[in-house]
């Protein structure tokens, strides 16, 4: 039942992708009710079971992508990966190259790799914020350097101006007490 269930707000998952309008709402809340029926379903499953697996991957995948709740889903793939690595770490060798395992291992290395992603994207946004903000300091402390350098050039050239009329009138004043 939770994997029909998974199914189905896989299919309205699907159908919100593509959607608009009333659509997009209504395909949103039927993915939202049915991705929600299979968690209740699973949530005292082994963590390991594949079929919980993939509705926390695929629950997950709905937050990001159709309800743009990219931390939610960062957090919820996160848990879902943690508990099946602390479960993995109990499994004997036997359990581990069963066929039902080989499924669960796919899927651990899906969500692992969006969790990767997922984090990576987070943290580029924040290095991404970060980087404008000190190329913006920097171009203003570079607009800075250049004025006070246009400043400077200014003052001295004043200087100069004024240098050159001091010496004008000193020798003026040579000339005239002669």
């Amino acid at each position: 039942m939770a994997l029909y269930l998974k199914m189905k707000g896989d299919y309205y998952r699907y159908m919100a992708e593509i959607s608009k309008g009333n659509l997009l709402y209504v395909n949103k809340q039927n993915a939202f009710h049915f991705y929600n029926e299979a968690k209740d379903i699973v949530k005292d499953f082994d963590d390991l079971n594949p079929t919980k697996l993939n509705i926390s991957l695929n629950y997950s995948v709905f937050l990001n992508e159709v309800l743009n709740k990219r931390i939610n889903s960062f957090f919820y793939a996160k848990e879902a990966l943690y508990n099946a690595l602390k479960s993995l770490k109990n499994c004997s060798e036997d359990e581990l190259t069963s066929e039902d395992m080989k499924d669960t291992l796919m899927i651990i290395e899906i969500l692992n790799r969006n969790v990767e992603d997922w984090y990576k994207e987070q943290v580029g946004d924040i290095f991404e914020d970060e980087k404008k903000a000190k190329k913006k300091e920097e171009e203003e402390k570079e607009k800075k350097k250049k004025k006070d350098k246009k400043n400077k050039e200014e003052e001295k050239e004043e200087n100069n101006k004024d240098k050159d009329k001091n010496k004008e009138n000193d020798e003026l004043i040579d000339t005239s007490s002669k």
